[in-house]
């Protein structure tokens, strides 16, 4: 199954960099503050049968609850009830679902046909 990811797919937080070694150290910190979950979707070959919630549940033991209410736009910006919006920090694509990972722990993952799931691991 292909992988892809990009990044701050938005540019919210890296656009304005102009030095190339102050924009990798920038995308190495987004990418660090993801910690492990970028490292399951990406390279753990052995769930690549199971879908991104089924094999995120294989790797994350505290339980995954979903958050209602949640709206993705299509450049994966997050939207909550009377929230401010948040921008992803990185956005894995996996078979025919997107995950966008954001700060504060959250992930959402989109289907192909629409359909979120949301959920706070932290």
């Amino acid at each position: 199954m292909e992988n892809k990811y990009k990044i701050d797919p938005t540019g919210h937080f890296t656009d304005h960099i102009g030095n190339p070694d102050q924009l990798r150290f920038a995308t190495d910190n987004l990418l660090e503050a993801c910690g492990f979950i970028p490292e399951w979707v990406m390279y753990d070959k052995d769930h690549d049968d199971l879908n991104m919630k089924d094999m995120l549940e294989t790797h994350y033991p505290y339980g995954m609850f979903e958050i209602d209410n949640s709206i993705i736009d299509s450049d994966g910006t997050y939207h909550y009830p009377e929230d401010p919006d948040m921008y992803p920090l990185i956005k894995m694509e996996r078979g025919e679902e997107t995950l966008y990972q954001y700060k504060y722990g959250l992930v959402a993952i989109v289907q192909k046909d629409g359909s979120l799931f949301v959920t706070r691991m932290d």
